[in-house]
């Protein structure tokens, strides 16, 4: 296995734990070490891992359904000691864009990013296209 196959297999295992309601499995892929991040789409930025992981348990708790399917993964950078891996989420509140980053912690790759938000959907035939004018800001 190398190190792309070790980063998409600890990215499949946190969507497993979220799929499964696992929290001592979300526990399990975050970063101890290093400083850590969290946005859920429509949440504020978490920057503690305490309050991060608070924030599984109440989705764990609070949300009837749990349905995840994850597309498109690629490991977008790798270095000695980081990962940048994208993919798209298809869940409840629709299609999500999702960017998580990985440092490689006492040779065991955590989770220090994971960044998601909604992402438009485009029809069959569509094009998307750059935006242009005055920024938006979100």
């Amino acid at each position: 296995m190398d190190e792309r196959d070790r980063v998409l297999e600890v990215n499949r295992r946190f969507y497993a734990a979220f799929l499964g309601r696992e929290l001592p499995g979300m526990e399990a892929v975050w970063a101890w070490a290093h400083p850590v991040a969290c946005i859920h789409p429509g949440w504020h930025p978490m920057t503690d891992r305490e309050e991060i992981l608070r924030s599984w348990r109440e989705i764990f708790t609070t949300r009837r359904t749990l349905e995840i399917r994850i597309e498109r993964e690629q490991v977008l950078q790798l270095t000695a000691d980081t990962a940048l891996v994208i993919c798209q989420e298809e869940v409840s509140i629709g299609l999500t864009a999702a960017c998580n980053g990985f440092v490689l912690e006492d040779g065991v790759w955590r989770l220090a990013l994971h960044h998601a938000t909604p992402l438009a959907r485009i029809r069959p035939g569509d094009v998307a296209r750059p935006h242009s004018g005055p920024p938006v800001l979100h």
